[in-house]
């Protein structure tokens, strides 16, 4: 794994996940110090916080030399940046490789953003589902947040890995060869939050029937 890694969220979700982890651990503090502790009502709120993290602040992106690494709610899937046939960040990210669509909310851009970039990007607009060009130019260090939104310099940014990867690899884009690159594509669930989740809700449906 390279050095050079970038790290991409959704930095409003991850404050709002902060805050209901927070409220999540107040109330389960309220419920074991209480006379008559509801356990029914403690298995919900860590189903709750569990939920939570893994819809606002589990999801991220992760970026280096050589993949692209995307953390959803409850998988994470590596992508080779040879595989990358397409990018563009609109509501949510949406990547295609291998024939395959894969999408995450860890980055997106509202209506109002994607006209503002349609109107002054650098790059002519961005969020096109465009194929990479090995000519794309490098997207800069940090985005121009006074005039393009966060979304599409994560985009650029992708891009321009995937460019650069291609051309080291001396790969075509839409080739056969970048095809056979779909085969390194991985996906693992996430085990922790799905078990979390689920031994939670079924131990709040038990002890609330009970």
């Amino acid at each position: 794994m390279d050095d050079d890694v970038q790290r991409f969220s959704n930095t409003s979700s991850r404050v709002f996940g902060i805050i209901g982890i927070v409220v999540a651990a107040a109330v389960a503090i309220q419920v074991l110090t209480s006379a008559d502790p509801s356990y029914a009502g403690l298995a919900l709120t860590v189903f709750l916080a569990a939920l939570v993290w893994s819809a606002m602040l589990r999801p991220q992106l992760s970026l280096d030399r050589s993949r692209l690494v995307v953390r959803n709610m409850l998988s994470t899937v590596t992508l080779p940046l040879t595989a990358i046939e397409s990018v563009a960040v609109r509501q949510v990210l949406v990547v295609f490789a291998g024939d395959r669509r894969y999408t995450s909310p860890a980055v997106g851009r509202t209506r109002r953003q994607l006209h503002r970039d349609e109107r002054g990007g650098p790059s002519g607009g961005g969020g096109g589902m465009m194929g990479i060009l090995p000519n794309l130019p490098s997207a800069p260090e940090t985005p121009e947040t006074a005039k393009t939104s966060y979304g599409l310099f994560v985009e650029e940014r992708i891009r321009s890995r995937v460019a650069d990867a291609l051309a080291q690899a001396g790969i075509k884009a839409r080739s056969a060869q970048q095809a056979r690159c779909a085969e390194d594509i991985t996906r693992r669930p996430a085990i922790a939050e799905i078990a979390v989740l689920g031994a939670s809700l079924v131990t709040f449906v038990v002890l609330a029937l009970v």
